[in-house]
């Protein structure tokens, strides 16, 4: 779920993190969020079941588009550690060892 906390609206064209244990990345799916509003994008998580997940959030980078059509970075912490991913994966990871 992203938030759009800005007063114009925006299109996620990219959502890319990446460390050891984890990758998140966006399947090119966009949508237009409104100002003020919530919206999702498709991503796919793969997890390294030979390492375990760290406590840190994941740094997120998405890149949005703007109503004046600029593109713009944002950075965002996402938490993966008691997550329903990690979960998931936990039991995932369990099976195929």
């Amino acid at each position: 779920m992203l938030v759009n906390a800005g007063s114009a609206p925006i299109t996620v064209h990219a959502a890319t993190g990446q460390r050891p244990d984890a990758r998140i990345r966006h399947t090119g799916q966009s949508g237009l969020i409104a100002p003020g509003s919530t919206g999702s994008i498709d991503v796919e998580v793969r997890f390294d079941c030979s390492i375990p997940i760290e406590g840190e959030p994941l740094s997120m980078r998405f890149s949005v588009e703007t109503d004046d059509h600029q593109d713009r970075e944002v950075h965002y912490p996402v938490a993966l550690l008691n997550t329903s991913w990690h979960r998931d994966v936990a039991q995932t990871c369990e099976y195929l060892r």
